[in-house]
């Protein structure tokens, strides 16, 4: 059985595409660096199938997005764009890899969105994060045992169960963003008449949520997440 990574990760995110946890939580991301924790991101496919840009590309913009999140590791899976399904072999390679990088806290797509590959990842690291604690379940890695996971959103609106302040963070978040040249350069060239999935104008769009979820707790920028499960709370008073 091999061993995991000499340090485990506070944070692990999770999303289907490169760029997808940039849009949702890059923000938590720098937050977390910045009160020296540890963090990460596991992409699951290339996005090789999207309409603009080249796996390639992307990978190349992924890497510059990490450096400006500054997170400690990022790696992909690539387990095929557009191809995401609750199988049995894409359930053991996350599993897999969370076992490997032992993250307090897993991040995940929420499983309910517009986007397939999106609801998909979500029901993925939904499985994983039960798969992972099986004694008798053999992945070269030992059992691992998160603290919990927390879902943020993608396409769909959602009722929040906390958001986090991002006012400070929201500059450098836009910048890892702007990193998918590809991507951002590309959607603003389109105008579709009805555009429920992909966004023709990623600054704008991200900009207007981050300000929608902010006002939710008063502050400018916010970054929304869920939670499946009752929070274990000694002080309310502290929350």
């Amino acid at each position: 059985m091999k061993g995991p990574t000499e340090h485990p990760l506070d944070f692990l995110a999770f999303g289907a595409h490169p760029d997808d946890v940039e849009m949702g939580i890059g923000g938590l991301l720098i937050k977390m660096n910045k009160k020296g924790y540890r963090t990460g991101i596991v992409d699951l496919t290339r996005g090789e199938m999207g309409s603009y840009g080249t796996a390639e590309t992307r990978f190349e913009e992924a890497e510059k997005a990490s450096q400006i999140l500054q997170v400690t590791l990022r790696e992909n899976l690539d387990l095929g764009d557009t191809q995401l399904s609750l199988s049995r072999e894409n359930i053991l390679a996350v599993t897999k890899v969370i076992r490997k990088l032992r993250p307090s806290i897993i991040l995940s797509p929420h499983v309910i969105d517009w986007h397939p590959d999106h609801s998909a990842t979500g029901q993925l690291i939904q499985q994983a994060f039960f798969h992972v604690r099986l004694k008798k379940l053999d992945l070269e890695y030992p059992p691992h045992y998160p603290q919990n996971i927390f879902y943020y959103p993608c396409h769909k609106p959602v009722i929040p169960t906390f958001i986090i302040d991002i006012s400070e963070e929201f500059t450098q978040k836009m910048k890892a963003l702007h990193a998918y040249q590809s991507q951002i350069s590309a959607g603003k060239k389109v105008k579709h008449s009805s555009h429920t999935i992909g966004i023709s104008d990623y600054s704008f769009h991200v900009e207007s949520r981050c300000r929608y979820f902010g006002s939710l707790i008063d502050v400018k920028y916010g970054e929304a997440l869920l939670t499946e499960r009752p929070l274990n709370v000694s002080d309310p008073l502290k929350l």
